[in-house]
């Protein structure tokens, strides 16, 4: 009956300013509740029914997290398998070991390599020291004729320059008797006043 009666009781400091403690049943006063809002304000608009900015403006994440996720995968696509068959070798194969090389035998220019990794890059992905060091020879060579050529073109042109009776290596000579036949039938033409028939 008493904590009914508290229940009760409870209920009225919202509209009394009363306040009940069920314990000792006696009576406390307090500034009553205000059981209104504000008044309306005229100069206030109401946006977004008079609530709180839910909704943060920021830019789109979307193409960052689709870019850490790609990442993500392709490096986890590509490390592991690597990370796994690097430890396999190194496991299973391990590094070479010298050895001494029977007479009769020259080994290949990848058995230098101690990683059998290295081995397998320096065997199939690389090309062969010699072949390397004959295609430089062959590119200076190229660039020693390519200067020495230059220099000639120079020689040529100073010595034109120079004495001015060289006809120059470019040169074609050819037959001067259609040019001398034309330049007379020419020079008849003129004499004449009008073309002849040839």
């Amino acid at each position: 009956m008493l904590l009914a009666a508290c229940k009760f009781v409870r209920g009225f400091p919202r509209m009394c300013g009363t306040a009940v403690q069920c314990n000792s049943l006696h009576f406390t006063t307090f500034p009553p509740k205000r059981l209104m809002l504000s008044p309306p304000r005229p100069c206030e608009v109401t946006l977004r029914l008079s609530s709180t900015k839910m909704m943060v403006t920021k830019p789109s994440e979307f193409l960052n997290k689709k870019f850490v996720d790609s990442a993500h995968f392709f490096i986890m696509l590509g490390v592991v398998p690597c990370l796994v068959f690097v430890f396999c070798v190194n496991l299973f194969v391990g590094p070479a070991e010298l050895t001494d090389i029977p007479e009769d035998y020259e080994p290949r220019f990848w058995e230098y390599y101690r990683h059998p990794i290295s081995r397998l890059i320096a065997k199939h992905f690389t090309s062969h020291p010699q072949m390397l060091y004959e295609s430089t020879l062959g590119y200076l060579d190229d660039l020693r004729e390519e200067r020495e050529l230059i220099q000639e073109e120079r020689w040529f042109r100073e010595s034109q320059r120079t004495h001015g009776d060289y006809r120059g290596w470019y040169f074609i000579p050819a037959n001067p008797a259609g040019v001398n036949r034309g330049r007379r039938e020419l020079e008849l033409d003129q004499e004449m006043g009008e073309l002849i028939s040839r």
